[in-house]
């Protein structure tokens, strides 16, 4: 689980490089942290309500 949220910040980050570069690189540089950070919470939040939605499926059907 810890490789899935390293490999998303590392992807965010790299996003987010991209697209602030055009603004300027200490731009892009200061904000590719938050990009990162941002989409490792979006996956730790989708994670964690998929498998409370498979949870409560598993438990109903008992």
């Amino acid at each position: 689980m810890v490789l899935v949220f390293m490999v998303s910040a590392l992807i965010g980050a790299a996003a987010t490089l991209g697209a602030l570069w055009p603004l300027g690189a200490a731009i892009a540089l200061i904000g590719a942290p938050f990009g990162g950070s941002l989409l490792a919470l979006l996956v730790a939040v989708l994670l964690t309500a998929r498998t409370s939605e498979a949870k409560k499926a598993s438990s109903s059907h008992a």
